[in-house]
C-alpha cells in the first residue's frame, strides 16, 4: 500500500505572512530553520553538507543572541557525529572553529577532549576535559575520561576524578 502524500495546505498551519513580521524577526526565523536543517543533515549522515550549512548560518547569525543556543546545539550534534564516526581531528577542528559559541558547552568540551585522547594529545585533552568538568558538574563523561587519562601515571589523581562523580 502506498504512503499517503502529505499536503501542507491540509495541515492548515497558521503561518504569519512576511508583511506581519519585522526584518529582524524574519532573519531569526530563517536562521532558526537553518539550524534545524543542520540537525536533520547530521541525523541523516550528510556531515559535509551539515558543515557547509553550519558555516553559512554562523556567518549570518552568530551575533544574534537568541540563536546562539540553536547554533551551539547544531554544532554539538555535528561534533557528536564526527566523534562517533572516529573522525577525531575533524571533531577538534570544528570545535576550535566554533569555540566562540561552544566554549561553555560541557558536551562539546568533552567530545573535543575525548577526540584529543584518541589522537594521543593528553595535554590538550586534559585542558578540554577540565573545562568540561567546570561547566557540567553532573555530566559523568569528563570525570571518567580524566580518570582514565591519569590512571597509569597518577593513580591518586585518577581515583579523585572517579570519586568526584561517584
Amino acid at each position: 500500500m502506498a504512503k499517503p502524500k502529505l499536503k501542507l495546505e491540509s495541515l492548515n498551519l497558521m503561518e504569519p505572512s512576511s508583511s506581519d513580521l519585522d526584518p529582524a524577526t524574519l532573519a531569526e526565523m530563517e536562521l532558526a530553520a537553518a539550524c534545524l536543517k543542520i540537525r536533520f543533515l547530521v541525523e541523516r549522515g550528510f556531515l559535509s553538507l551539515a558543515v557547509e550549512k553550519l558555516e553559512e548560518v554562523f556567518s549570518k547569525g552568530h551575533q544574534i543572541k537568541n540563536l546562539q543556543n540553536h547554533l551551539a546545539e547544531s554544532a554539538t550534534a555535528l561534533l557528536q557525529a564526527y566523534e562517533k564516526s572516529k573522525q577525531y581531528q575533524t571533531t577538534i577542528d570544528i570545535f576550535k572553529q566554533y569555540e566562540g559559541i561552544l566554549g561553555d558547552n560541557h558536551i562539546a568540551l568533552t567530545l573535543a577532549g575525548s577526540s584529543c585522547l584518541h589522537l594521543n594529545d593528553s595535554q590538550q585533552a586534559e585542558s578540554f576535559l577540565e573545562r568540561a568538568v567546570q561547566k557540567g558538574i553532573s555530566y559523568p563523561d569528563p570525570y571518567l575520561l580524566l580518570g582514565n587519562l591519569c590512571a597509569q601515571s597518577q593513580p591518586n589523581k585518577a581515583v579523585a576524578y572517579y570519586s568526584q562523580y561517584y
